[in-house]
């Protein structure tokens, strides 16, 4: 890929309806990704049957530093054997009273294979390189920690 390439911006589009009292359906631009469900809780009128905007967040954002820490390590030549992560999200009402996220922690557990020796001094230097920079390569978590402009249209038909 050319750098000219590289450097443009692009975007995609995605299709949600209602299915349900508080459930909707995602549907994605690409055939082969298969559709995922959202619903809330009963609390707010829905019967939390699957995951609502929050929980699908903390994952995208859970995911996002996840690929870009696997990839920076797999760039350094220091493939990982497995990495669990663990994120929480706490919700709490605003100052005007109304829920937001207020805060995501995300706890990356690296594990590495027997080829890597950790008391390598250049090994040791090449992962700690990769915790220093990785979340700069997180498109999810370095727009959410910036606040991502929405723009909001709801077409109502005129009388």
């Amino acid at each position: 890929m050319s750098k000219e390439k590289e450097n443009e911006s692009h975007s995609f589009e995605i299709t949600m309806e209602k299915t349900g009292p508080m459930q909707f359906t995602v549907t994605f631009d690409k055939p082969q990704y298969p559709s995922i469900k959202f619903d809330e809780p009963p609390r707010s009128g829905g019967n939390d049957e699957y995951p609502n905007a929050s929980r699908y967040l903390t994952a995208a954002v859970m995911n996002c530093l996840s690929a870009s820490l696997t990839f920076c390590l797999n760039k350094s030549k220091v493939g990982l054997a497995k990495l669990k992560t663990k994120g929480s999200c706490t919700i709490a009402r605003d100052e005007e009273g109304y829920w937001r996220v207020q805060k995501i922690n995300v706890t990356l557990q690296p594990e590495w294979g027997d080829d890597i020796d950790l008391k390598d001094e250049h090994v040791m230097q090449r992962i700690k390189r990769c915790v220093s920079l990785f979340e700069k390569y997180c498109i999810v978590s370095a727009s959410v920690r910036r606040g991502i402009p929405i723009d909001v249209n709801v077409n109502i038909p005129e009388s």
